[in-house]
């Protein structure tokens, strides 16, 4: 039998005697990301799993990622409001140009250069005012008149502080933060985890394990810049609800939670102290889906194997246009050999990518000896030649991937740092 973390989370919460004793449905609500695909998908997945429960979709959604957003089954409540403008669309565009030049939301490295820390100001700013239009709209008002009083609310907690202050108006019994994105240094200290000394590279930094001391220092000046930045993200949201008439205590709401996280922010994060906060309920899938037969079994990746590029790889170079595939679109039998994934996240764009960087990829991808199954947003320029064992795909399912016999290796870089 195939399990899930929310399958498990299901299960904890109804541990908790929230309906285990009750004939009717509980009452779920899912507090979704400003627009970002890959959150949505995930927290679709966790609702999924409450079959026969009331579930509620809640979500602003802010930015436009270039993907449709994931269909909600019909039977839930859903209150979305659209507040993408060009000013939203402005700050997430030049977010996607300076993350190929630069570390958001912080460079250790240049920390004179601004570009990253006023491009996540935008980002917050834009995030918070369309929040706080969503909570002065008549149609929030009554949903949370209609649908308040949760049992469980789930909430996508990343970069979402005036989310994480509405879910706290519906009044839910136990709340879960959700995220698949690596646990932050930002949010420790709110969730009653001792932060780790500056002989710690902080996430995101890129610092060495060893360190001298002015890389300490530097992720010192990380550390600081993520509780000042949080801090003050809390202050502004509780402003925020206060102009609206809603009581709100970021800070207290966040102590008291439960958080919930994916074994991918264990295997990126640090080891640290856990506290009981902390609630990790393993794989995505227990058993693989649907493995395909593979022709022959690839050899194991040694830790301290070297993979050398030749110069130059022409000879396998093709420009047919059959090489863009749209979503789902992976023909079977590309998947019966040996496969790397590639996939820089749902924030960054390929195509604010410069051209010297994209054919130095294509090149490198093109020199491996396996398919290479790259994640590209929209359509490479004219004049890009693309080897013939590369594949673009504009969504990679990669859970389903993950699962598959004949996965080889993934490369994968997180948008943010």
């Amino acid at each position: 039998m195939s399990s899930s973390p929310a399958a498990l989370l299901l299960l904890f919460v109804f541990a908790l005697d929230l309906k285990t004793e009750r004939c009717s449905a509980a009452r779920i609500g899912l507090f979704g990301s400003s627009g970002c695909y890959s959150h949505d998908v995930t927290m679709r997945a966790a609702g999924e799993v409450f079959r026969g429960h009331d579930v509620a979709w809640v979500q602003t959604f802010t930015f436009d990622f270039g993907v449709p957003a994931p269909t909600l089954p019909s039977n839930w409540h859903r209150m979305i409001v659209n507040q993408v403008s060009e000013d939203s669309t402005a700050a997430l565009h030049y977010t996607k140009s300076i993350i190929w030049e630069t570390v958001v939301p912080m460079d250790v490295r240049r920390l004179w250069d601004l570009r990253p820390q006023w491009a996540i100001f935008n980002i917050l700013r834009t995030q918070h005012m369309a929040c706080y239009a969503t909570l002065r709209s008549a149609n929030f008002t009554t949903f949370l008149q209609q649908h308040g009083n949760l049992d469980l609310a789930v909430v996508d907690y990343m970069l979402q502080e005036c989310m994480v202050g509405t879910s706290a108006l519906f009044n839910a019994t136990v709340s879960v933060y959700f995220s698949n994105w690596p646990l932050s240094d930002g949010y420790v200290a709110s969730f009653n985890i001792p932060w780790m000394p500056s002989t710690v590279a902080k996430t995101s930094s890129g610092l060495p394990t060893h360190m001298n001391f002015a890389e300490r220092t530097a992720n010192m000046v990380v550390q600081i810049f993520f509780l000042l930045s949080h801090s003050l993200q809390i202050a502004v949201v509780d402003v925020l609800h206060s102009w609206v008439g809603y009581e709100s205590d970021i800070l207290a709401t966040e102590s008291r939670q439960l958080l919930y996280a994916t074994h991918s922010e264990f295997v990126i994060e640090m080891t640290r102290p856990i506290s009981n906060q902390i609630k990790f309920f393993g794989c995505q899938r227990c058993l693989p889906s649907d493995p395909a037969k593979a022709t022959r079994r690839s050899a194991e990746i040694q830790t301290d194997q070297l993979l050398t590029l030749p110069s130059s790889s022409s000879s396998s170079i093709t420009t047919t246009p059959s090489s863009f595939t749209d979503v789902g679109g992976i023909d079977r039998h590309l998947l019966l050999r040996p496969f790397i994934v590639v996939t820089f996240g749902s924030i960054s764009s390929v195509q604010t990518m410069g051209a010297h960087l994209l054919h130095d990829f294509m090149r490198a991808f093109g020199a491996l000896n396996h398919t290479v199954f790259w994640q590209f947003d929209g359509v490479p320029p004219a004049d890009q030649r693309i080897p013939e064992n590369v594949h673009l795909i504009s969504w990679l399912p990669l859970k389903e991937l993950f699962g598959m016999m004949n996965f080889f290796a993934a490369f994968i870089v997180v948008s943010w740092g």
